[in-house]
């Protein structure tokens, strides 16, 4: 059977002007921390040259870790971070929850270019392909870096080609 495997996601709501990163529930860092607040201010700050002045200059100019903010149990963006070992994060648009749709397309032309950053981020890090050193066929596998990971930080390549993503950011890491 296949397996999905995510690498980078983000989820947007109404009711403030924030990049919300992990972890919502509770208050111990995401072994990624870094690496969030990293992808979390390029977002932000890329904002910034785009809306207007007071668009998303709360929080921390605009970012936000998501306990520090208010603790959440259940929430989406900590089971897809803690459950399928992805990284996703919420980014709020608007201080208004139901945002009219004729403010969507300004709301849009502040966001594209720092989404678009975001998904970029996807393609950085440590990735690769893990095979068998017999067969050569693809191997399902936990790809984990000693001394860092936390809290399901780690990753897994897929079985059907042994491909395997790991968001982080530059450093020397032992896998």
């Amino acid at each position: 059977a296949s397996q999905r495997h995510f690498v980078a996601s983000a989820n947007f709501h109404g009711g403030a002007e924030v990049v919300n990163y992990p972890w919502d529930t509770w208050y111990t860092l995401h072994a990624d921390d870094n690496w969030w607040q990293y992808v979390s201010r390029e977002y932000a700050d890329t904002v910034h040259i785009h809306a207007p002045g007071t668009y998303m200059d709360g929080f921390v100019n605009g970012i936000t870790n998501g306990a520090a903010w208010y603790i959440v149990h259940g929430g989406r963006q900590d089971y897809m971070n803690y459950s399928h070992h992805c990284r996703e994060v919420t980014i709020e648009i608007s201080n208004t929850k139901l945002l009219p749709a004729s403010q969507l397309v300004a709301h849009w032309d502040y966001n594209w270019r720092s989404l678009i950053l975001f998904m970029k981020q996807a393609r950085y890090g440590i990735h690769g392909i893990i095979s068998d050193q017999v067969t050569g066929n693809p191997i399902a596998a936990k790809v984990f870096i000693n001394g860092h990971d936390i809290d399901n930080s780690e990753c897994y390549s897929s079985a059907n080609n042994g491909d395997y993503h790991r968001l982080l950011k530059a450093g020397a890491y032992t896998l």
